[in-house]
């Protein structure tokens, strides 16, 4: 899934997280919600770049690129998404 891609809840309950974190100027918030949703764009690329470098071999079936990459945070049904989309046209490219 592209970061464009993401329901925007999930993005919306991230930012209310981060905002219970850290005081923000009001007269800056959109300034630093456009630059903390472009940095996690940049991190969720490269996350799932590790995760690819780690598990994905085309000669395995999806359950056993799961049982290689062995990382409890990686949801099972979510990596079979993920594993159909590399597997696509465009996830090849």
């Amino acid at each position: 899934m592209e970061w464009r891609d993401m329901p925007q809840i999930y993005k919306d309950d991230m930012w209310k997280i981060i905002e219970s974190k850290f005081l923000i100027e009001e007269s800056r918030k959109e300034q630093i919600k456009s630059w903390i949703m472009t940095d996690v764009n940049e991190k969720w690329k490269s996350y799932k770049n590790e995760l690819k470098s780690a598990g994905f071999d085309p000669l395995l079936i999806v359950d056993e690129m799961y049982e290689k990459i062995n990382d409890p945070r990686v949801d099972k049904e979510q990596f079979h998404v993920l594993v159909e989309y590399w597997r696509s046209e465009k996830g090849e490219v």
